[in-house]
């Protein structure tokens, strides 16, 4: 399946957020393969998950080396019968032991299985992994950026969440703007992650509860310096009036922070680079008073899951910028067309992959062509990524 659902007790990485698109040819599989279903199933179908998806990767998080089960009577009773004369077991595929910890803390290693036996439920029993984790079971989450939906799922979760964000700034109109989008197959009648516009570092910021994310939006589009001009922070801008940086006009970007000493806002432009501009060379635009992506579920993997899903053909990866953040729903998978890595061909890659691959490699080879004789319709493709005051960040205008 796409989905891991096993959830762990440890920190998240930090790491470049990162875009993941099924390649044309899976999508066109999938969607044909939902032609066959009847017409009032196709909205239900889960290939709507993968068909033209385009997901952001918002955590990698490690796999724990030890699991504490607290066991109901009917978990329990299963574990005492799966786990052999060693006390080991295969759970996921890799390997556990039960150790003398949880209601079995402080039992001798010989007495520890007529311990476990001995136990009645309710219980915590500890697994650890025989062998060490070597980074194939991390778990990735990713949402999917491309399924907007009209409204929530659930629209009482969302009222008792921004009423309590009115309780916390009382004396303010909360008007953050919320998309919606169905973020993947798993808990997908729950919110699982919500984004930010605006976030200090790559130009957004991740939050786990829609609470947290109003309320960081709100604070940040509320919070006003004597000489920010009529930007806010977590706006869409347009770069105008530039001199000595000519080219950066009519860029659009995301407003993330007014620097008080220079008087400039830091900009994060659609290729990532983040640059100093004044604020009368910014037209504003969406989102002035915050913005949110709220998620009703998510997309799970373990490294290794999503490694061989990426070497059968299934994805392409490429750095996430701003510019798909800003650019509707509907226009951010063409987006990544020219952006996106693929795996080479190799026996894992699928026939339907395969003729495809072969199809691309002729319309490719029309349109360098076709570039050939057209030169001044090239446009340069610009690389994402970059930590704040990275690329560009020297832009004095």
């Amino acid at each position: 399946t796409h989905t891991h659902t096993h959830h762990t007790h440890t920190h998240t990485h930090s790491h470049t957020h990162t875009h993941t698109h099924h390649h044309q040819a899976f999508s066109s599989e999938l969607t044909r393969q939902n032609e066959r279903f009847p017409e009032i199933m196709r909205a239900l179908s889960p290939y709507n998950n993968w068909i033209n998806g385009v997901y952001l990767i918002t955590g990698v998080t490690q796999d724990d080396d030890e699991i504490p089960l607290q066991c109901s009577p009917r978990t329990l009773a299963g574990l005492k019968e799966k786990v052999g004369a060693d006390l080991t077991l295969s759970l996921r595929g890799r390997a556990f032991r039960v150790v003398a910890e949880g209601d079995l803390k402080g039992v001798a290693p010989e007495a520890l299985r007529a311990g476990l036996l001995a136990l009645d439920a309710p219980a915590e029993v500890v697994l650890r992994a025989c062998t060490p984790n070597d980074c194939g079971e991390d778990h990735i989450a990713a949402v999917n950026l491309h399924r907007r939906r009209e409204g929530p799922i659930d629209a009482a979760v969302v009222e008792r969440a921004l009423e309590a964000v009115r309780r916390k700034f009382p004396e303010d109109e909360v008007r953050v703007e919320l998309e919606h989008y169905d973020g993947g197959p798993c808990d997908s009648d729950s919110i699982v992650t919500c984004i930010v516009y605006g976030g200090r570092g790559q130009g957004w910021a991740v939050k786990s509860d829609l609470f947290s994310a109003v309320s960081f939006a709100h604070g940040r589009a509320a919070d006003r310096q004597p000489d920010q001009g009529e930007v806010r922070a977590g706006q869409t801008v347009r770069l105008e009036g530039l001199v000595a940086r000519a080219d950066l006009n009519e860029q659009l970007g995301l407003a993330v922070h007014f620097n008080e000493a220079s008087k400039r806002w830091m900009v994060r432009l659609g290729d990532g680079a983040a640059v100093g501009v004044r604020p009368k060379n910014l037209v504003g635009l969406e989102g002035a008073n915050g913005r949110v992506l709220v998620f009703w579920g998510d997309a799970r993997w373990s490294r290794t899951q999503l490694l061989g899903e990426t070497s059968r053909g299934h994805w392409g990866f490429c750095r996430a910028s701003v510019s798909d953040l800003i650019a509707p729903s509907s226009e951010r998978r063409p987006k990544l067309d020219g952006r996106l890595g693929f795996a080479p061909e190799t026996a894992m890659t699928e026939d339907y992959m395969r003729s495809a691959q072969a199809q691309m490699s002729v319309f490719r080879e029309r349109a360098e062509a076709h570039v050939r004789t057209n030169p001044e319709e090239t446009e340069p493709l610009m690389g994402g990524g970059g930590n704040e005051g990275g690329a560009g960040n020297a832009q004095q205008e």
